[in-house]
Order: C-alpha cells, then sequence, then structure tokens
C-alpha cells in the first residue's frame, strides 16, 4: 500500500467546525470594525459558525451582521490566491496568482479545539458596512465600534487576531486607496483608458492596434497578498 507523499492530518465531520468572519471597513472614514465581549472584556473580530448548507461567505456576512448590526457587502479586490481561474484550463498549474475583482478569502485560521483531534477552521473575508444604512440591534454580548487601522490593530487581545486584521489592511490599502493617492482599480481603469485611446488613434491612422484588456492589470508578483 503506498504512503501519502506528505504528511496529512484528516477530521471526520465530528470533529471539525468552520467558521466564518471578516474584516469590516467603514471606506469614508478608514476604519474597522472591531467587537467587545462584555464578558471577558476582550476586542474581537466579528466571526461565526457556518451552518449546514450555508456558503462560508454568506456566512461571514451573517454572522457579522448578527454580530454588528450592520448589513455589509464583500469588497472585490485585486488579490494573489492560490485558486484557480473560474474557466480553469486543463493541467492549470497549482500556484499562487493575482485575480482582479474577486471576493475570496484572504485568509483561514486553523486553531485546535478541546478534546481529541478537534479543529476549529475560520475563513476571512473583507467587507463594508453599508453606510447609507442605519445599523440593526447586534448581539447584546458584544459592544461595537470602530477604530482607525493603527488603534484597531492595538486594541486586538489576541496575537492571531491582529495578524489577520494587518494582512486585511495591508490589502484593502493597495485596492483602495487614501484621497489624492491612485489604487489598483484606479490605475486599472486608467490603464484601459490608454488603450482605448491607443485603438482610436490605430483606427484613425488605419492602422492595428490590441486592446490590452484581457491580460492581467498587474504582472503577477507586483503586488501579492501572500
Amino acid at each position: 500500500m503506498a504512503l501519502t507523499p506528505s504528511t496529512t492530518t484528516q477530521y471526520t465531520a465530528e470533529h471539525f467546525v468552520e467558521s466564518a468572519g471578516a474584516i469590516l471597513f467603514k471606506q469614508s472614514t478608514r476604519e474597522v470594525c472591531l467587537v467587545y465581549r462584555l464578558s471577558t472584556g476582550q476586542w474581537l473580530l466579528p466571526k461565526g459558525r457556518r451552518n449546514v448548507r450555508e456558503a462560508r461567505a454568506a456566512a461571514a456576512l451573517r454572522e457579522v451582521a448578527e454580530e454588528t448590526g450592520y448589513q455589509c457587502r464583500l469588497l472585490p479586490l485585486t488579490m494573489t490566491t492560490r485558486a484557480p481561474p473560474a474557466t480553469e484550463a486543463a493541467n492549470c498549474p497549482d500556484k499562487p496568482r493575482v485575480h482582479l475583482g474577486v471576493c475570496e478569502p484572504f485568509m483561514v485560521t486553523c486553531r485546535p479545539l478541546g478534546g481529541v483531534n478537534n479543529l476549529k477552521i475560520i475563513w476571512w473575508y473583507i467587507a463594508a458596512i453599508y453606510e447609507d444604512e442605519s445599523p440593526g440591534a447586534g448581539e447584546k454580548q458584544f459592544e461595537v465600534r470602530f477604530f482607525d487601522f493603527e488603534e484597531a490593530e492595538r486594541q486586538l487581545t489576541f496575537a492571531a487576531d491582529r495578524d489577520v486584521v494587518r494582512k486585511a489592511i495591508q490589502i484593502f490599502d493597495a485596492n483602495y486607496a487614501r484621497p489624492g493617492e491612485a489604487s489598483i482599480q484606479t490605475a486599472r481603469c486608467s490603464r484601459i483608458a490608454r488603450d482605448m485611446d491607443s485603438v482610436k488613434e490605430a483606427g484613425d491612422h488605419g492602422g492595428h492596434a490590441q486592446l490590452a484588456g484581457a491580460e492581467p492589470a498587474m504582472a503577477p508578483g507586483a503586488y501579492s497578498s501572500g
């Protein structure tokens, strides 16, 4: 009998639980939402367990809304992930690649639970509140507050959560720039506009030009979220 070529740990369904959460941004003020658990005095990131038949992204949005009272949406991101393209070609290599405008998990936490061979898996997304909507009532066990990026990282009780929010802020900053700065999304739009002008100019002179829209807005490796 052949052995598995790499170290493998397997868990049956009764030994693992999936959770999903999101780093919740208020884009206009560039702040992050944290929840304060009143019973323990801990500052945490909103998250919760995924239900049966529930998609991970849907679980993240539901849990964030339940704990904070804020309805929210996943933010489209240009990010690096090992997930293959939606139109995967045969024998697509397993490697990190840049995708445009995706709402994929940017991080996963694996945490041993009490007992023997028990595991908690937490999928993390990047989301933003609907700023034109008033928040509902969040769960009574939590106090909800927004902090600027540096303060949010300092407030979090656990080092693992600080790692998660630090990476989320890095990705958010690369995609959604401060006022007066160019973001990835802005740069992409500018590039497409320039390509359109080139095509028009070539047409006016009877020449040929190819629009580069089918190419990645950035070369792989130009920005990596890993």
